[in-house]
This record gives C-alpha cells, structure tokens and sequence, in this order.
C-alpha cells in the first residue's frame, strides 16, 4: 500500500476515502498519530493524487458527499475481492508436503538426539569447537543449514514445529515450491551463519527459519493487502516481544542473531516479491 493523505480531522479523511472507493479506487483508511489515506494497488497512486490535489482545492464540492450506501457498496465490492483473491491464491498444494517433510525430519532427530545414538547429531552441527570452520563446511557443506534440525528440548521441537506448521502451511499452500524452499533455505542459512558470527556453533532449532516465515507473511500483509495474508496483532506482538526479551537475557541461552537474521531474510523476500509484481 501506498500514502496518499494524511488529515488531521477524521471527517475530511473519510470523505475523501469515500470519494476514492466511488472512483473504484481501492483504497483503506487507518488512524495514528493522523487520519491517513492509503492505496492498495501501486498504478493508482497518481490519479489518487490528483484527487486530493483537487479536494485540497474545493473539499466542499458536492462530488465528494459520497452517500453512505455507495461507500457500503464499494466496501462489499472490495471485501469480496478480497476472498476471490484468496480463494485463487491458497489452496494450490493441499499436501503440503515440504513443511510435513521438515516437521518429520524435525522429530526424527529429536528422537535420536534422545537415544544412544546422539552423539551422530554433532553432524548437524554448524561447527565443532576448536576445529576451523571453513574446512568443515568444505568437507561436509550440509552443516550450513542442517542445524535447523537439532532441538535441545521438548519445549523447544513444540514450540517450533507450531509455527513452522502455523506458518509454513500456508506459505506453501499459496507460493511455487520453488519460491518457498528458496525462501526457507535463506533464512536457515543466513539465520545460521549470523548466530556463529555472534555467538557461536553451539545452537540448534527451526526458530530462524519460523521468524523468516513470520516475516515474510506480516510484510507481506502489510504492503500488500492483495497477497492474502495475514497476521494477528497478537501474533506480532507475541513474536517481536519474543525477539526483542531474548536480546535482553531474560530468557536465557536463546539463538537471538538466528532469530534477527530469519526475521530479516523474510521482510526481504516479502518486499521482492512486492515490488517484482
């Protein structure tokens, strides 16, 4: 979406949102510190433009005294294409079948983790301790993503095998596969390398990835009314207050720079699909 006016009265900003919905200019309204008009669709940014240009001139002219059943309309319009465009774009791959294959390997790992045979999940590891990084990953490259896999608690796999099923379903049920392994491996992938540049090779978990899906879709939603996502406001609050109380050390040993470096990658993917469109 993009500003077209901001007012500091709420009648003279409803007004003129009325008059561009009657235009057929999809349109929201929202309030912050001012009354702001927004567009939805990026080509009618200038002739709303134009609009207010000419409402700043006369607001009073009779054209702008849109009546209440035009507005209500025009909302009913909007909203039903709105589900039209979610029915379209949801729904495409109804197996799911990368996020179920990254929820079982998950688990599958957790259970040797658990058993005699843990000591083979070092092999996940991005890093050993004292032993030159950049040789491992020469020699076995697959610890730049594999780290995804370990989980050092019950919590940790539940907590994050939710949103990876919350989140990641419904990534993949709308995009390519090809767009959602793309977007899932960069986030792993810079999440990881970012947490050993900070902190170190002792860390595990989905958590970079789940932020960079979170990311992805709460930008998505934000920018772009028309993607058909998403997100509560108490998911985003959960979330970020999440990212910034593990930065302050209350919550412990947390890969925080994992978490930053998903949440990151996601914004970008979610930006470059906006402006790829």
């Amino acid at each position: 979406m993009l500003l077209v006016a901001s007012f500091e009265s709420k009648s003279s900003a409803k007004k003129f949102y009325n008059y561009l919905l009657s235009l057929n200019i999809d349109s929201k309204m929202d309030h912050s510190d001012s009354y702001d008009v927004w567009v939805i669709h990026d080509y009618n940014l200038d002739k709303a433009k134009l609009e207010y240009k000419g409402y700043l001139e006369n607001p009073d002219d009779d054209k702008y005294k849109i009546k209440q059943n035009i507005r209500d309309a025009q909302n009913k319009k909007s909203t039903s294409k709105l589900k039209a465009s979610y029915r379209r774009n949801f729904g495409r791959h109804k197996t799911n079948i990368l996020t179920v294959s990254l929820i079982v390997i998950a688990i599958v790992v957790f259970v040797l983790q658990q058993s005699p045979l843990q000591s083979y999940a070092s092999y996940l590891l991005i890093g050993i301790p004292r032993v030159d990084t950049v040789s491992l990953w020469l020699n076995q490259p697959w610890r730049l993503l594999t780290p995804m896999f370990l989980h050092f608690s019950l919590l940790h796999i539940i907590f994050n095998l939710y949103w990876l099923y919350s989140l990641g379903f419904l990534i993949e049920s709308k995009e390519s596969r090809l767009f959602y392994v793309s977007l899932v491996l960069s986030c792993d992938l810079v999440a990881n390398i970012l947490q050993l540049m900070f902190v170190g090779p002792l860390f595990g978990g989905l958590s970079g990835v789940v932020y960079g899906l979170f990311g992805y879709i709460w930008l998505s939603a934000k920018f772009n009314a028309w993607s058909g996502y998403y997100v509560r406001s108490d998911v985003i609050f959960w979330m970020v207050g999440w990212l910034i109380l593990g930065f302050t050390g209350m919550l412990g040993h947390i890969a925080n720079f994992a978490h930053l470096g998903g949440l990151v990658v996601g914004a970008l993917f979610a930006l470059i699909k906006k402006h790829s469109k």
